[in-house]
């Protein structure tokens, strides 16, 4: 496939962040479904989302740059991270390293390029290609991490049962940090968390203006502590 894209630019508090983004969008798109049926891409209706920058990141990178002490000295893993703003924004945090994963290796070239584009400095930066669903029961998942960042991955009902469980086998201590636009299904996750006494979870909103409307962006920070 071939892609088209274009060089934005992203203002998020005092960062100007660089981001290569696919404008053919349609045409990937159609690649998609012209698949066959039993093609893995269409059994598990890999949307191409990736190409396209979203609220919920935009949001969690602010939460990010605020809550900076959050990533000092971590090593952090973006799951299903798209264009991978938030990684971007954690390499400006001083962490240990940043992982940013997906399961489409088309997303991770395009993240390699977009974080060149922004750090000239060293920070230890790697791709893995990555399906979050089976992130702690897949043998072959050997990524080292401490804190885990989410954006808008539970966009659909079938994903709240993967990242409950997800949360369920997260070593003690582990951290989640997750952004969503206040979609119904996340609502349902949230309530399900929060009645789980061995997670330790702080909730905030933050207000984003994407594309010239405005959005309200949940984040859960989720801890998973001794009782």
């Amino acid at each position: 496939m071939e892609y088209i894209f274009e060089e934005i630019h992203v203002e998020i508090l005092d960062k100007n962040i660089k981001l290569l983004q696919i404008t053919n969008v349609d045409e990937v798109f159609d690649q998609l479904i012209a698949q066959s049926p039993n093609h893995i891409d269409v059994i598990d209706e890999r949307i191409p989302y990736w190409t396209e920058l979203w609220p919920s990141a935009i949001g969690l990178s602010q939460y990010l740059i605020d809550n900076h002490n959050i990533i000092k000295e971590k090593r952090v893993l973006e799951i299903g991270c798209g264009l991978a703003l938030p990684s971007i924004i954690s390499g400006f945090c001083l962490p240990a390293k940043v992982i940013a994963s997906d399961y489409l290796p088309d997303a991770l070239d395009f993240v390699s390029r977009n974080w060149l584009l922004n750090h000239e400095s060293y920070t230890p930066f790697q791709t893995d290609i990555l399906d979050w669903r089976t992130l702690f029961n897949d043998p072959e998942n050997v990524v080292d991490f401490d804190l885990i960042l989410a954006s808008d991955v539970i966009y659909e009902g079938r994903y709240v049962k993967d990242m409950l469980q997800l949360v369920k086998n997260m070593p003690y201590g582990m951290e989640l940090i997750l952004s969503e636009p206040g979609r119904p299904i996340a609502k349902e996750f949230a309530q399900q968390l929060f009645a789980e006494k061995y997670l330790d979870i702080r909730s905030n909103q933050i207000s984003v203006t994407h594309r010239g409307a405005t959005f309200n962006v949940n984040i859960l920070h989720i801890t998973k502590q001794f009782l």
